[in-house]
């Protein structure tokens, strides 16, 4: 038996399980149909209108915190940070989220992160 250790370690595997599945549900399929270039300008201005809410919830959690499950970097960091990537893409603007709009940078900044976009061809240069 492991205890309360065991507990802890659940409780966080739960909670990274919890936002990857936000972020699926919530974030990557809203995202989704703005890459349709097919729908039309009302169509997209309410889809993003929509994401939008659901950002400023992500930006309410992110408040105080490095990561999305408080300070220790998770595969749910991972998604949002490549999720987040494509709102300048399809026009979604996350500037009034200062904590959304942190968060990019700073996962960008680590090694792990750094080596991942060098390897696929999308390191930035300079």
């Amino acid at each position: 038996m492991c205890g309360a250790a065991c507990a802890q370690d659940e409780g966080r595997l739960i909670r990274v399980l919890e936002w990857q599945n936000h972020i699926a549900s919530a974030l990557h399929k809203s995202f989704s149909p703005l890459f349709d270039s097919r729908i039309d300008a009302a169509t997209k201005a309410l889809l993003i209108e929509q994401l939008g809410k659901k950002y400023k919830w992500v930006d309410s959690r992110l408040e105080g915190q490095a990561c999305l499950t408080g300070n220790t970097f998770t595969v749910a960091d991972v998604y949002l940070f490549v999720i987040t990537g494509w709102a300048p893409r399809v026009g979604v603007d996350l500037f009034a989220l200062a904590h959304v709009q942190a968060f990019p940078g700073r996962i960008a900044q680590r090694d792990s992160i750094k080596a991942a976009l060098e390897a696929e061809g999308l390191a930035k240069v300079g």
